[in-house]
């Protein structure tokens, strides 16, 4: 079979695939959605589809976790996103990347932390370089 007839048993194939996982393993693919989803050029059909799934991931998880649920409605708002100066304010606070292993507990609570701290540097008069009282760099 070549690839354009292939593609068109894709398209129109109606049947429903059956996926299971965990929520912390939906949490991940829901990250890569919507870090997906922040592609300017990404913005046509797929785009929706992807989106449609991202949302239906979102409330399975929440669920679940229904905790998650403020952190989870931040990756779908570009105004969390992080800028170079927060990229650099994080290093200075030894915090140089996102964890390598997201599902391992600790990890996990360690992301929600700098989540937390993220959205406290997107709250009205932040301070001193974006910085809270709670977190002020010397």
């Amino acid at each position: 079979m070549d690839i354009q007839t292939a593609l068109n048993k894709l398209t129109e194939s109606t049947e429903l695939i059956q996926f299971a996982t965990t929520p912390a393993r939906a949490f991940v693919l829901l990250g890569n959605i919507q870090l997906a989803l922040r592609h300017p050029g990404n913005n046509g059909e797929s785009a929706g589809i992807a989106r449609e799934i991202g949302l239906n991931l979102q409330k399975a998880i929440c669920a679940y976790v229904p905790e998650v649920e403020p952190l989870i409605e931040m990756g779908w708002d570009s105004s969390y996103d992080v800028t170079s100066e927060e990229y650099e304010a994080l290093a200075l606070r030894g915090i140089e990347s996102i964890p390598t292993d997201p599902l391992d507990p600790a990890n996990f609570f360690r992301i929600l932390e700098q989540a937390r701290w993220l959205s406290e540097l997107n709250t009205p008069d932040p301070g001193p370089m974006g910085f809270t009282s709670e977190y002020d760099i010397d």
